[in-house]
């Protein structure tokens, strides 16, 4: 009786093999996604300097958002024309998608095998 209270069920079996396989999926995230991530938040609130091949951080807090937000008046004009830009090729693609999707979904030659 002691040796099946230690026995999985065939479910939760699965469950952990599943989770054995996502082991590496999450240790490639944390490596290259969150740690450029976080390291590139730091660096938005720091004065970054290369000295001697090393990278030197010296604090400054919302200096660098105030300076460019505030005191940069091309900020918002180009933040707007990347908008514009990004909203006339998301309908462009939209469009050709459909357009292409409808042409490909006819009955023609070589359609299939």
């Amino acid at each position: 009786m002691i040796g099946n209270k230690h026995k999985l069920s065939y479910e939760r079996r699965r469950g952990v093999v599943g989770y054995v396989f996502l082991i590496p999926w999450i240790i490639g995230a944390a490596v290259f996604f969150m740690y450029p991530f976080l390291q590139s938040v730091v660096f938005s609130f720091s004065d970054v300097t290369f000295e001697n091949r090393k990278i030197i951080t010296k604090f400054v807090g919302l200096n660098v958002y105030k300076a460019v937000f505030i005191e940069d008046p091309t900020v918002f004009r180009m933040m707007i024309s990347s908008i514009g830009q990004t909203l006339l090729y998301t309908v462009c693609v939209l469009i050709m998608s459909v357009f292409l999707a409808i042409i490909l979904n006819q009955s023609f030659k070589g359609r299939s095998f």
